[in-house]
């Protein structure tokens, strides 16, 4: 089966405040449920994905992620 791994890194003046990684398995055509992150970071920051599961295989969609519905909660 293939795996699915990614990190997300809450990236703020520069500098990681927050890191996570997120795993399943199996991953093929399935979408997959991530909630359980706290990361109470307030002010301006960028999210960054990136995939930790390369396979090195040649084709357009062989390494593919798909984020989608990121929401975002108000900092406590």
């Amino acid at each position: 089966d293939d795996e699915l791994a990614f990190r997300v890194d809450i990236m703020q003046n520069g500098a990681v405040a927050k890191t996570f990684t997120v795993e399943g398995n199996p991953a093929r055509y399935e979408v997959q449920t991530y909630t359980e992150e706290n990361i109470n970071v307030s002010g301006d920051f960028s999210i960054v994905f990136t995939n930790l599961c390369p396979t090195n295989t040649s084709g357009s969609s062989a390494d593919r992620v798909c984020v989608w519905n990121v929401a975002w909660t108000s900092h406590e």
